[in-house]
């Protein structure tokens, strides 16, 4: 499987929501079981045949309201389609000027002792959505946010950054694992947005920080 997001500022935005691309059936049965509320309503005839007589659904009727799993509504509207549509046809575009401005922004942070240099001479296309900077100390992290801030310019940790520390896997997740290099990221990183659409002096203020790094 792969995924993408179209949540606002990456390459696609329908405002909200995703892809999920797969080649193997089963798994594409099952995501789109997931994705209507556990319903057999969006699968393949053969697969609601399978599940019916596996679970003694015998009509229609008892079949509306059948929940095979656990699952969300999770399913595109039309609106949120002809969104991603009209876009899909701009995407080369998009993708190039995304992958313009990260060359134009990372030259400024190539030779800087402050920062470990991030590798990429292995990536062909490099059109990423946001520019991630990793400090060498958590202290010269929070050297560096202050300025962003001070010059507003939206900054995030990692994604996620250190899974450890997430409410939602200490509630289910009890053991303990030896995660150095994921925590010198998530403590020492944080990035800015890259969109097409950023504006000459809206990548100027970002040169003006980014030249500020030692």
């Amino acid at each position: 499987m792969s995924s993408s997001s179209f949540y606002v500022a990456h390459h696609i935005s329908t405002i909200e929501g995703g892809m999920v691309i797969t080649n193997d059936f089963e798994i594409d049965q099952e995501l789109k079981l997931v994705r209507a509320n556990g319903w057999d309503r969006n699968l393949k005839e053969r697969t609601k045949k399978k599940l019916r007589k596996k679970n003694k659904v015998f009509n229609d009727f008892e079949a509306s309201y059948t929940f095979y799993d656990l699952g969300y509504n999770l399913r595109p509207t039309e609106i949120t389609g002809f969104l991603g549509n009209l876009q899909l046809n701009k995407i080369n575009q998009i993708a190039k000027t995304r992958e313009n401005n990260y060359k134009y922004l990372s030259k400024y942070l190539i030779g800087k002792n402050d920062v470990n240099q991030i590798y990429t001479k292995h990536i062909n296309l490099l059109s990423n959505f946001a520019m991630p900077i990793f400090f060498k100390s958590k202290k010269l992290r929070e050297h560096y946010r202050k300025i962003f801030e001070k010059n507003k310019i939206e900054i995030r940790p990692l994604i996620a950054g250190h899974i450890e520390k997430q409410p939602f896997f200490k509630k289910y997740v009890k053991n303990k694992f030896s995660l150095k290099n994921t925590k010198k990221i998530d403590e020492c990183s944080f990035y800015f947005g890259n969109y097409p659409q950023l504006t000459n002096a809206q990548k100027t203020n970002i040169v003006k920080c980014l030249k500020q790094i030692l």
